[in-house]
């Protein structure tokens, strides 16, 4: 590849360490461009930027390629900036942004060139010196062919590998790099927080002992490959350790049992595609993390006279492919009243969650009432909840034809009301539903009027 000269405009931490790499392989940097004079100066010392192009004035002939290397917000107005500046014709304009497309260099497009953007996928906090400060890194590509085919070249030459990404496609592969850099360090405090806060480690010892771990983890992921490289409780079907886990996380920080439950499914289906674990260990820990858990709630309530029943159920939908059910039958007789009050919640990227809720009250007079008050927290978008209510009153027409075959009025009413109430006693066991009738018996003489 024949040297190249460039200018760089943003002379940050990736800017300078890409013009540094280079310049490292033979090209020539003519020109440096930012807001603070002091990195604009050390910048033109580290690159070496020749006597001829040190008051900063670039000429029409001085460069082929122009790096923009500025936070993503600023990009724009950069390339306003530079369009009046040079005549565009056959030469190359690059960005590094990761997230934001090459058509934010229309400006320099509009007047002949070619447009790209060059992101490099690593982490640069500060300048890396160096020729090998690429090496083996990966550079996501999009833009114009004669643009992302130049960018391809130097991203060989300095000894990385390249990415094609479409336009549409940035922003999600943005978010990848940000799950595996940024946010991996963000994950890394938050383990290093739970050391400080409930084992007693100082904040230097818990992180150092973390970072060497993460190391040693990272290391074997390079050398053997993910799925390989994958140790823990997890992997192992260690139901007993996992069981710790959870119950040690009950009394912790809902964001941090749901980042757990998100990692731990993650974990475990890698376990499955690496054929570590048998189907049975794959199914226990599913149940024992959540997913596919079904959860009930049964409740009856009877007032009777100047009584008011307040009884309800709450579900919470934490993990994915959860169910429940809620059944609520009520009964009110006199001047009694009954309410259903429930909650069914579901957290975001709880998928698959179903839940239905069967409210059923039955009127037994005039003066009774029965109220519900049901309450839904959707935070999740691919969830199927249903709710249903139904209020019916005991009729003389039901009761005379009861009569009419030999029922005293009490024991019409009690058949009614043990007709109602019946799918909830058949789930209890039978010396429980024999008491359940009994009281019902008993809570009905002389109940209808």
């Amino acid at each position: 590849m024949r040297p190249i000269s460039f200018v760089l405009v943003g002379p940050g931490a990736v800017g300078l360490t890409l013009a540094g790499a280079w310049v490292a392989a033979g090209h020539h940097c003519v020109g440096v461009y930012g807001r603070k004079p002091s990195r604009v100066a050390r910048a033109r010392r580290l690159l070496s930027i020749s006597a001829r192009h040190s008051a900063g004035r670039v000429s029409v002939e001085d460069f082929r390629l122009l790096l923009i290397a500025v936070p993503d917000g600023s990009l724009a107005e950069v390339a306003q900036s530079w369009a009046p500046r040079v005549s565009w014709k056959g030469k190359i304009a690059l960005h590094t942004s990761g997230a934001l497309p090459a058509s934010l260099l229309a400006p320099l497009r509009q007047r002949g060139a070619s447009i790209g953007c060059m992101h490099p996928l690593t982490s640069l906090p500060v300048p890396v010196k160096g020729p090998d400060a690429f090496r083996g890194i990966s550079f996501g590509l999009e833009g114009d062919r004669i643009a992302c085919a130049l960018a391809s070249q130097l991203a060989h030459q300095v000894g990385g590998q390249v990415v094609w990404l479409r336009e549409g496609e940035k922003s999600l592969y943005h978010l990848s790099a940000c799950l595996a850099s940024g946010y991996l360090l963000a994950l890394l405090a938050l383990a290093a927080e739970a050391l400080e806060k409930h084992v007693g480690l100082r904040r230097r010892e818990a992180r150092g002992a973390l970072l060497a771990l993460a190391s040693s983890t990272l290391l074997n992921a390079r050398r053997l490959g993910i799925e390989k490289a994958l140790t823990g409780p997890l992997v192992r079907g260690d139901r007993i350790t996992l069981r710790r886990h959870l119950h040690a996380l009950r009394s912790k920080s809902v964001d941090l049992r749901r980042l757990h439950a998100i990692l731990a499914r993650k974990t475990l289906e890698m376990s499955k595609k690496s054929g570590k674990l048998g189907e049975r260990d794959i199914q226990y820990i599913r149940l024992l993390l959540g997913e596919r858990a079904h959860g009930e709630v049964l409740s009856i309530a009877f007032a009777g006279s100047d009584q008011h029943q307040d009884a309800g159920g709450k579900v919470i939908h934490a993990a994915p492919n959860t169910t429940s059910l809620i059944t609520s039958k009520s009964i009110s007789q006199g001047t009694g009243r009954t309410s259903y009050r429930g909650l069914v919640k579901v957290y975001p990227g709880c998928h698959g969650a179903k839940s239905t809720v069967r409210c059923d009250a039955l009127i037994l007079s005039d003066e009774a009432r029965s109220d519900t008050y049901p309450y839904m927290e959707i935070d999740e978008e691919d969830v199927t909840i249903g709710h249903e209510a139904t209020v019916s009153k005991v009729g003389s027409e039901q009761l005379f034809y009861l009569m009419s075959r030999g029922m005293s009025e009490a024991e019409a009413a009690a058949m009614i009301v043990n007709g109602f109430i019946e799918p909830i006693v058949k789930e209890l066991p039978m010396e429980y539903a024999v008491e359940m009738n009994r009281l019902i018996q008993l809570q009905m003489e002389g109940a209808v009027g």
